[in-house]
Parts: C-alpha cells; structure tokens; sequence
C-alpha cells in the first residue's frame, strides 16, 4: 500500500512469518535454507529508497513482517 502525507511517499508492506525473526546489522536474516540465493531484497529495497533521499525501516510485531519506505516528494 502506499499513500503520501506530509511532502513524502509512504510505502507500507506487512506480511506474516512464522518463528522467530532474527535481525543482523538491522536486516531480518532468511529463514530459507538456501541462504546463499535469498536475502537480498531488503538490501536492495534500502540502497534504492537511500538513492531517492528516503529511508526503509523494519519492525515485527506478533508475527508481523513490517516495511516502511519513506521517499520525499520535489526533490
């Protein structure tokens, strides 16, 4: 979903996950067993919303997987 308010673009995402989340230098870690071709895609969602002036922030919440992308509008 994604909306925005106050001069920005706010994308919302949430999805649910099973387990327990763990967390390495901010990024949730996979829980696939092929770690080695899985993982990526928040550290490209986090490089792309930096290269527009934004920022991405995770959280989970009762197993909640939460994204929110913030990207100011006119730059």
């Amino acid at each position: 979903m994604g909306f925005t308010s106050g001069g920005r673009l706010i994308i919302h995402e949430e999805n649910y996950y099973i387990g327990k989340g763990t967390f390495k230098g901010g990024i949730p870690q996979t829980t696939k067993p092929d770690k080695i071709r899985h993982g990526f895609g928040i550290r490209s969602m986090t490089r792309i919303a930096k290269q527009y002036g934004g920022d991405l922030l995770i959280s989970t919440e009762e197993g909640l997987f939460k994204v929110d992308i913030y990207i100011k509008l006119g730059r």
